[in-house]
């Protein structure tokens, strides 16, 4: 979504593709990436499920519009489309200046019958209802469920319920998942030359667990200076 009414964000579209020619049908020249340009609240999961072939998407990085109308919308959008195996980014989850991210997470989240909650205390709210009714209506049976499995660097990570405690537990399921993940990550980098011990040094650091929308979620760090001053 590029029209970020709560005034996040900037030009999605310029930024992704800089001096690149759009042709008719939205795919930059070289078919590499197809865009396209609409409000996250209107455009369909079906719409973007044709843009893409009728493949499923293995990552969704949802930083768009950043009120909870939009948030839900995208959310509905990526769950329908998204990978057994895939992943869903929801950006500036935690970040002050904008908590209808957070507020959208949560209403799009029970209105589609969230799984594994705790509680149903906090009832979705009617707009967020409304996005994910209409658009099971529209594409079909309704959005299959995203939980999350991380947190951290002012983000939630979500996967398809089935998938939470393989991810969960590669992050940290102990030494050997910790040295498997270091290690792939290292022969990833070396094949292509760079400085694999770095890469590896660099790699998330679990902080700790915790429980989070009825789910135990990986801690990672939180970047607390770009959370809280990157607006300023």
């Amino acid at each position: 979504d590029d029209d970020d009414d709560d005034g996040g964000g900037g030009s999605a579209l310029a930024a992704a593709s800089p001096g690149r020619r759009l042709d008719g049908g939205g795919a930059l020249e070289g078919g590499w990436l197809r865009v396209l340009e609409a409000d996250s609240v209107t455009l369909s999961p079906l719409a973007v499920s044709t843009a893409v072939g009728g493949q499923p998407v293995r990552l969704f990085s949802i930083d768009g519009c950043h009120t909870a109308e939009a948030t839900a919308a995208d959310l509905t959008t990526a769950s329908a489309n998204l990978h057994p195996g895939g992943a869903v980014v929801v950006d500036d989850a935690f970040n002050a200046d904008w908590p209808g991210v957070m507020t959208g997470l949560f209403q799009w989240y029970y209105a589609a019958g969230g799984q594994g909650q705790t509680s149903r205390s906090n009832q979705p709210g009617e707009t967020a209802g409304k996005i994910v009714g209409e658009c099971a209506a529209a594409d079909g049976p309704a959005a299959a469920q995203l939980v999350p499995f991380a947190i951290g660097f002012n983000k939630v990570v979500m996967c398809r319920p089935d998938m939470h405690a393989a991810y969960f537990s590669h992050l940290v399921g102990g030494d050997d998942a910790r040295h498997a993940a270091r290690q792939d990550c290292v022969e990833a980098v070396d094949a292509a030359g760079a400085d694999a011990a770095a890469a590896a040094a660099a790699l998330p650091r679990v902080r700790k667990t915790a429980w989070f929308m009825g789910h135990e979620v990986a801690v990672f760090s939180h970047g607390w200076i770009a959370t809280f001053h990157g607006n300023d």
